[in-house]
């Protein structure tokens, strides 16, 4: 069990990490503050709930807060994860945010598998040394924050709009055709002057 419960802390920080990546990105891309707020609630409910079963006797209840843990950490770094890549980031910081998580979760992992076989014999050491394991993480995070291009972000959001088709030399409508002229008409004659009878 406790094994269990050392193998979801650590892929909860990776996922961390990966939150905090996305919160970044979403930043630098000029998205809305309140993913980073919204996903920093999460981690800490899933800390919290982590947290309340982390010495208890109870294996039924250790059952059942894993996969709700697992399930908040997975659902909010995917979800970071694919606002940023809509909010113009690319391809290779996806690539190096899971790079991230990965090396955030073994590094975390390693003080954690130590605690198991009695070096540290602390809970509280492994925990804190599993901590400072995610320095490494949250560094790459904010360095590959300028991966992120704001300009793709903003195309992505507000797509060009097509060119016009040039306008003829004469304006955007045809010339209209001048009126045809009525004919002329001669000029009535007028009355002939003559004189009173």
């Amino acid at each position: 069990m406790d094994l269990l419960l050392a193998v979801v802390l650590a892929l909860t920080l990776g996922c961390a990490v990966a939150a905090l990546a996305g919160h970044l990105a979403i930043r630098r891309g000029g998205g809305p503050r309140w993913w980073g707020i919204v996903s920093c609630a999460s981690m800490l409910v899933a800390g919290i709930v982590l947290a309340a079963v982390w010495q208890r006797d109870d294996d039924t209840l250790t059952f059942m807060a894993v996969p709700f843990v697992l399930a908040v950490g997975v659902l909010t770094a995917v979800a970071m994860i694919v606002r940023a890549s809509y909010q113009g980031a690319l391809r290779r910081w996806i690539r190096l945010v899971l790079t991230g998580l990965l090396l955030t979760a073994l590094l975390a992992g390693l003080p954690l598998v130590g605690w198991l076989y009695g070096t540290p014999s602390r809970t509280r050491f492994a925990v804190a040394l599993a901590l400072l394991a995610t320095v490494p993480g949250v560094l790459l995070a904010t360095r590959i924050a300028r991966l992120v291009d704001p300009a793709r972000g903003f195309e992505r959001r507000y797509p060009p709009r097509p060119p016009y088709a040039p306008y003829p030399p004469h304006g955007p409508y045809p010339p209209a055709p001048y009126p045809a002229r009525p004919p002329t008409v001669p000029d009535p004659p007028y009355p002939s002057q003559s004189s009173p009878q």
